[in-house]
């Protein structure tokens, strides 16, 4: 029974590595400071690339759908990527709640988070991953409402916490 278990979740990564790794559209992190202090703010940047070979609409609030994972330097997870990954678009959204993303396109965001949202309670070295399930559609789809989900995830980006001044 073990073996059998072990083997579906090893079948359901393998799974999500092959959905993200053939997305239309990507996510990636970057800190906006390599080092932050711990009473300040973390800024990251968030990318979204369209890296298909059409254009592509996206969900008006592709944050929305972003979530973050960290885990310390000593292997504690801080804050785990919540399952299921698909994000359904909120009630009531039509065609004109998307934005338009030229084939190789990127649109970036700047996200200012508390290091406790990230679960942060000490300085050190954290590791932190995007994750995103976002709805987008082609063009041919937009209007009929017949919209896809994306799933991505960025690499790790790994940022220092230092101590505060006093």
């Amino acid at each position: 029974m073990r073996t059998a278990q072990v083997f579906i979740i090893q079948f359901f990564l393998l799974s999500v590595v092959a959905e993200a790794a053939d997305a239309p559209v990507i996510v990636s992190i970057s800190p906006e400071k390599p080092t932050v202090r711990f009473q300040d703010r973390m800024v990251l940047a968030v990318t979204f690339t369209n890296v298909s070979g059409a254009p592509r609409y996206l969900y008006r609030d592709p944050l929305r759908s972003l979530k973050l994972s960290v885990k310390a330097s000593d292997g504690t997870i801080l804050r785990y990527f919540p399952d299921p990954p698909i994000t359904p678009p909120p009630p009531g959204i039509d065609s004109t709640d998307f934005f338009w993303l030229d084939a190789g396109g990127s649109i970036r965001f700047l996200l200012k988070l508390r290091l406790s949202q990230l679960g942060i309670k000490h300085p050190g070295t954290f590791r932190i991953v995007a994750f995103w399930d976002g709805t987008i559609a082609t063009e041919s789809k937009l209007e009929s409402e017949d919209w896809d989900y994306a799933f991505s995830y960025s690499q790790p980006v790994e940022v220092y916490v230092a101590p505060d001044v006093r």
